[in-house]
């Protein structure tokens, strides 16, 4: 499979806010391990990285067919190997099976085991499950998924919901060097946190100062799903917090062309401006399903179908789903189960918030590809898994309407 590059990125989560640049290289598989904006502080290593090609091998009948330039026909190697018997194939098939399920149990229970801080929506067989969202015990935790609207939803909590954010804009103007967890207003914008909920260090100090127990963030943003529920470990006995996860999701492909145009336009990175958007799906640059592998922590490998229904698991039990394209359907569903209303009296018209939904914040217009064209090919390819996981998720959707109804 070979190694992706992973490109870190910081940038604030808010319009409202300047960029905020921290070098740091990585390598990964498939996937960038960021806040999920691309901005144009982009570092890249290696410098130069080949484009992945599949690989081609002939198969048995046709290597046994083929004759040489000399008449002779192709034989293997190992002339003296003897044929593999059909009994061992059956045997060394159960035995791949085994494993893989053996894998497969040992990744849900290790899934369900570190998320079972955060809150479900789905209730079990014993009906114990607390499916609403209850102030004093829940702190609502939107997984920001890269290019899918979640600048715009954050310039809402804040401008128009007036919430204090946990996202990385806590870390700006030497606020990464205090030493006691506190809030502060960003210019004439929103109020943050004194912490970076954006990176796997910044979730490490988070829980170091008493995020959860100090009740100061009304939202906290980030894209590690695993690392922030450890936030609600290891609490004092007195609190009794869970994590309330809540998404935007947007379709791969869109998301994907998003991504490189994105890049394209902002990175200093003259590979980016470069490269055409073929060449980009075709590179080790390129994500490759993002949502699953952040579901499962599954950084490295190939993702497999196991992986994928662990994340449809994952996502339908542990995440309120909304959609870019029904941003506005979405937004008015998040609002209602977290009960969160308008600081404007006009209805949010003063904070802009209609306008954000319709045109959006952060957009950069770019080409566009139709199904069936080369280039969407090439993507969907690389993003199968993640196809299937928003094919899953439009149902999830459908199914969680009852929370927000009556």
């Amino acid at each position: 499979a070979g190694a992706f590059v992973v490109l870190k990125h910081d940038t604030l989560l808010s319009s409202n806010a300047s960029r905020n640049v921290d070098s740091a290289h990585k390598v990964n598989s498939g996937a960038f391990t960021d806040t999920g904006e691309y901005d144009k502080f982009l570092r890249v290593a290696p410098k130069d990285v080949p484009k992945v090609k599949p690989k081609h091998y002939p198969s048995k009948t046709s290597a046994q067919s083929t004759l040489s330039s000399t008449g002779v026909a192709a034989t293997s190697e190992k002339s003296n190997e003897k044929p593999e018997t059909a009994t061992s194939a059956s045997s060394s098939t159960a035995a791949e099976d085994f494993v893989r399920e053996h894998q497969h149990i040992e990744q849900e229970h290790h899934s369900d085991t570190v998320l079972s801080t955060l809150g479900s929506y789905v209730q079990d067989g014993d009906g114990e499950q607390q499916l609403y969202y209850q102030k004093d015990v829940d702190v609502p935790l939107f997984w920001h998924i890269p290019r899918s609207g979640g600048t715009t939803l954050q310039d809402i909590f804040g401008s128009c919901l007036g919430l204090t954010i946990a996202n990385n804009v806590g870390v700006l103007d030497g606020h990464n060097s205090d030493e006691s967890i506190q809030t502060f207003r960003y210019g004439e914008g929103a109020t943050y946190v004194n912490v970076d909920t954006t990176s796997k260090e910044g979730l490490i100090r988070a829980k170091k100062l008493g995020l959860v127990q100090s009740n100061l963030a009304d939202v906290v943003v980030t894209p590690y799903l695993y690392e922030s529920a450890d936030l609600f470990n290891d609490l004092p006995e007195e609190t009794e917090k869970k994590g309330r996860c809540f998404t935007i999701l947007r379709h791969p492909i869109e998301r994907a062309m998003s991504v490189f145009f994105y890049l394209q336009s902002t990175s200093e990175e003259l590979k980016f401006r470069l490269m055409t958007i073929e060449e980009y799906a075709e590179s080790a640059y390129c994500e490759e399903n993002w949502m699953v592998r952040f579901l499962t922590n599954k950084m490295s490998d190939p993702i497999t179908e196991d992986d994928l229904e662990i994340a449809k698991t994952i996502l339908e039990h542990k995440c309120l789903v909304g959609f870019l394209d029904k941003l506005a359907e979405s937004m008015g569903r998040f609002e209602k189960y977290f009960g969160w209303s308008n600081i404007n009296t006009d209805g949010g018209q003063q904070c802009g918030r209609e306008k954000m939904i319709t045109e959006g914040d952060n957009v950069h217009k770019h080409p566009h590809y139709e199904r069936y064209s080369r280039v969407w090919s090439l993507l969907e390819e690389k993003n199968k898994y993640d196809m299937k996981l928003y094919d899953h998720a439009e149902k999830i959707f459908l199914n969680q309407a009852f929370l927000t109804q009556g």
